[in-house]
């Protein structure tokens, strides 16, 4: 059972409304599965007859092979699809990350990516990032993507103390979802 505007129904959802920009061979990267439910876990229902590679920076459950983003061992234009779902946040170098999968994808390829705006700190096995609409435009445009679509999805209430002078109720974003081709 999904629960479709809990965090993870919400990113579920926009993979499966761009599973179609998800060709074979596929490349995943952050695959590996932890405790929660497996219609979350697992993301090759999504194209289910499709060549998949996961990848994960830790061996584990639903990791193929172990790789850094940062330096993937693959060939140029290795893959026709990039999928990185939940993992930018936790890359050191994010500009470099998106580099190597622009690197790796084919021409005409599609990356589907999502992460985080606004979230509380999580390790796997570190957290660093956190990125606006604005910022994931840039990394991704500076990459050599092109046909860039971003957006946001969920929302938490805040109050903001402007520097003791008032405070302010304001709505951020929780989820970045992105789409970008090479």
């Amino acid at each position: 059972m999904t629960y479709p505007d809990s965090v993870r129904g919400r990113i579920k959802n926009y993979l499966t409304q761009h599973k179609d920009l998800l060709q074979s061979p596929i490349l995943e990267i952050g695959s590996k599965r932890f405790g929660s439910p497996e219609w979350w876990n697992c993301n090759k229902d999504l194209q289910p007859d499709a060549e998949w590679l996961c990848t994960d920076m830790q061996e584990g459950e639903g990791v193929d092979a172990i790789e850094d983003i940062h330096k993937l061992s693959f060939a140029d234009a290795s893959f026709q699809s990039i999928l990185c779902s939940e993992v930018l946040e936790h890359v050191q170098y994010p500009a470099a990350g998106l580099s190597e999968c622009h690197r790796v994808l084919r021409e005409g390829g599609w990356l589907v990516l999502t992460t985080l705006f606004s979230f509380p700190v999580h390790g796997y096995p570190n957290d660093y990032w956190r990125f606006t609409p604005e910022g994931m435009r840039c990394l991704l445009a500076d990459a050599g993507f092109r046909n860039i679509t971003v957006t946001t999805a969920g929302e938490y209430d805040i109050i903001l103390n402007n520097i003791g002078e008032r405070q302010e109720r304001r709505k951020v974003p929780i989820h970045i979802f992105a789409v970008a081709q090479k």
